[in-house]
């Protein structure tokens, strides 16, 4: 059973480098597929627990006094994205936190969970 399973997971990391192969001219969402694909609840989990961790950062960052209206006129200021409607007022800090996450850094955690995926698949024996 043991040789069995070992033999399984080469099939897959072999199946897994062929994807990665083709997959170098690709954007980054087509490689996000295919990562999914390949990897799947691995990719999916690490993505969310880096969603997970910045929203915590976030949240305890507004509650020790953060500014959020400076952070996001900041962010309005060196990118040209409108953020004047990404929070009302009256909003829980939890709630605030999370669209932060999301208006922040969602495209860079796309971006960290390709990159970083295939190293942490190899690294477990994926």
């Amino acid at each position: 059973r043991v040789e069995d399973l070992k033999t399984r997971q080469r099939a897959h990391a072999d199946h897994v480098r062929e994807i990665h192969d083709e997959g170098a001219g690709l954007s980054y969402g087509e490689r996000l597929k295919r990562m999914i694909s390949a990897y799947g609840p691995l990719a999916l989990g690490f993505h969310f627990g880096v969603e997970a961790c910045v929203t915590g950062c976030f949240y305890v960052a507004i509650k020790y006094g953060l500014d959020v209206t400076s952070l996001l006129q900041f962010f309005h200021d060196c990118t040209g994205i409108d953020t004047s409607k990404t929070l009302s007022p009256g909003s829980s800090t939890l709630v605030i936190a999370y669209a932060l996450t999301g208006v922040l850094t969602g495209v860079p955690r796309t971006i960290f969970t390709v990159v970083a995926t295939p190293a942490i698949a190899r690294k477990l024996g994926w």
